[in-house]
């Protein structure tokens, strides 16, 4: 083979495995942003309930 030919081999195998690289990383990124989405609606849902017990502990108080 050709030292041309073994160069773009080698740069043919290279671009491959920075392309599959590339798309793992894309990959775990997109898990972890639908992780993190997942635990802002769940700290939202949280919130609103902590909130709303605190506005019935709140009301239980004035009317004893």
């Amino acid at each position: 083979m050709s030292r041309d030919a073994e160069y773009a081999q080698k740069q043919f195998h290279a671009e491959k495995a920075e392309r599959a690289k590339s798309e793992q990383v894309d990959n775990e990124l997109r898990t972890l942003r639908s992780k993190v989405k997942a635990l802002e609606e769940k700290v939202s849902k949280l919130s609103t309930e902590l909130t709303t017990r605190r506005v019935i502990g709140e009301n239980k108080r004035g009317f004893s």
